[in-house]
């Protein structure tokens, strides 16, 4: 059966990535740890009707946002939801600034069945007339980065149309993201033809992660919980530096990206000790334009295992880096589930399996509302459940000619496996190690 004859008679699988999600959601159904939380403080005269409608008119256009997962004899599948049997997207609660945060928190905290639910919910909380917060949670299984720009913008549009009487006018999506998890099952193939990419990928990656090593190189403390509180460690890189990594990055044929992880790996080396370590990082799985207009989750995590033995320079650490990410990143289709099934690595007792940290790098971009006379301002909040030991971003900031300005920074971290004190030292190892290869690439990582 084709996938186009799959789609027209309702059967359509998860995509690699939902599916360990939906796994994740069934074992721990009370996890919040992939909600995203979206929160704005809101002025003006915010229509409660009209956004109502805009938020239909986005769940329309994008069939993620109204997608449930439930499961036939143990397989789950996605069924698509018509408008008709969605109850309402946005309730509107009247509180106090005092009740607000509690309100928030207790709206945001709930869980998601995702058998039953769709992955969107909105809440207004209004504390006057013209003041209050509007807060939206997806769940992670429809929703990814690149997805945050494309619902804001969806939405302002919508709403702007809908507060002014009319629908929103806007051209129809190539494709849904049930059209993309066919479409991936067909491209992966089976992994028992050793002629598919699937197999092909998965055959490069028992090769390079056998025998990884299952830590990090920063030893951790004794946990007891499948999922510990998170804290959060901010730091920055100055300017000077910023300019000096896209110079170096420029003269070595590497990227942002490379340069950092050549400079996080020569941090832990330099902390720990460990010189053969399981690092990691996301992307964005975006692999055809026809997917960049879609609200969706198409990431994957692949595992890039970095040697840093021998105390070599940074420009040789960063020739060595910039090898196993183009190696890693061409074989990044293979689901990092069935990566895990196939190195089968001895099990930690909590944690992910293969890497304990992670790391991603990119522009600095918060998500914006511009629905016309009513101001949003959008409200950071803190994770309160982590997916990784040990999570490091690095935010570049420009200026309005292009310059770099600077790199904002957080280590998110599971409390019960870390002190704050190791976090601490991380945070300054990893800004000395991106000055040094920033200012003097040819000194060795030792010496950072």
């Amino acid at each position: 059966m084709t996938a186009t004859e799959e789609r027209s008679q309702g059967i359509i699988p998860l995509s690699f990535s939902q599916r360990g999600l939906w796994f994740l959601n069934q074992l721990y159904p009370s996890d919040t740890s992939y909600h995203v939380r979206l929160v704005w403080r809101f002025s003006g005269d915010l229509d409660e009707f009209a956004l109502q409608q805009a938020l239909c008119d986005v769940v329309l256009r994008h069939e993620s946002l109204r997608t449930v997962l439930p499961e036939t004899d143990g397989v789950p599948e996605q069924r698509v939801m018509s408008l008709a049997d969605l109850g309402p997207l946005l309730v509107c609660v009247r509180t106090s600034d005092e009740k607000a945060n509690e309100a928030e928190e207790v709206f945001a905290t709930r869980g998601f069945d995702l058998r039953t639910d769709i992955p969107l919910r909105g809440e207004v909380l209004r504390v006057d007339p013209g003041r209050g917060l509007l807060v939206l949670v997806v769940h992670h299984v429809a929703f990814d980065g690149w997805s945050e720009a494309i619902f804001c913008r969806d939405l302002s549009r919508a709403y702007t149309a809908r507060a002014g009487g009319v629908a929103p006018h806007w051209p129809e999506l190539p494709v849904q993201y049930a059209d993309y998890a066919l479409w991936q099952h067909e491209l992966l193939g089976d992994e028992r033809d050793p002629d598919s990419l699937v197999a092909r990928q998965l055959c490069y990656w028992r090769d390079r992660l056998g025998g990884l090593p299952q830590e990090s190189g920063l030893a951790a403390d004794q946990r007891t919980r499948a999922t510990g509180p998170i804290r959060t460690r901010s730091f920055r890189v100055d300017a000077d530096t910023h300019r000096g990594m896209a110079r170096q990055a420029q003269r070595t044929g590497a990227t942002m990206f490379m340069v950092v992880h050549a400079a996080l790996a020569a941090a832990i080396t330099t902390l720990g000790g460990a010189t053969d370590l399981p690092l990691g990082t996301v992307v964005s799985g975006r692999s055809d334009e026809a997917l960049n207009e879609l609200v969706g989750y198409f990431t994957n995590t692949v595992v890039l295992r970095t040697d840093t033995s021998g105390n070599p320079t940074f420009t040789e650490l960063l020739g060595r880096v910039r090898e196993v990410d183009l190696g890693a990143f061409a074989n990044q289709d293979a689901p990092f589930e069935k990566v895990v099934a196939a190195v089968n690595p001895r099990r930690r007792r909590v944690g992910s399996p293969l890497i304990q940290v992670l790391f991603r790098v990119e522009e600095q971009a918060k998500p914006t509302l511009d629905m016309g006379p009513v101001h949003f301002e959008y409200q950071e909040r803190a994770n309160t459940a982590a997916k990784f030991d040990i999570e490091v971003v690095l935010e570049e900031e420009f200026a309005d000619d292009g310059e770099p300005r600077g790199l904002a920074g957080t280590i998110e971290y599971r409390s019960d496996a870390f002190e704050a004190a190791r976090m601490d030292a991380l945070a300054e190892e990893l800004v000395r190690s991106l000055m040094a290869i920033a200012a003097d690439p040819d000194s060795r990582i030792d010496a950072s």
